[in-house]
């Protein structure tokens, strides 16, 4: 299993498309590194967990409540090579979401 955490605390918001443009395969946004609501785009593959923009902050779970959930679900399907589970994971800040992400 290869997980990398990128922090990039002066990195702005990105939009949906730069994230995708600019990042790798296996690729995941966390909590506002991308501007949008949650996205996922298995043919990167790519996602976005978030819960701040375009949501319903009373509906939605909290990102790391989205990641456990996409990982019960089988994220980790889609996020592997031949040579096992591969994520890179972008973050700005480290938050409550954050940390619980990476634990």
């Amino acid at each position: 299993m290869s997980v990398v955490l990128h922090v990039e605390p002066r990195t702005p918001p990105l939009s949906w498309e730069e994230f995708c443009q600019k990042t790798g395969p296996f690729s995941i946004a966390l909590d506002g590194f991308v501007g949008t609501g949650p996205r996922f785009d298995e043919n990167g593959p790519r996602a976005n967990f978030n819960h701040h923009e375009e949501v319903s902050r009373l509906e939605t779970r909290a990102t790391c409540g989205q990641v456990l959930m996409a990982i019960r679900q089988g994220l980790f399907d889609c996020f592997r090579d031949e040579q096992g589970v591969q994520v890179s994971a972008y973050v700005n800040d480290c938050d409550e979401d954050v940390c619980l992400y990476s634990y």
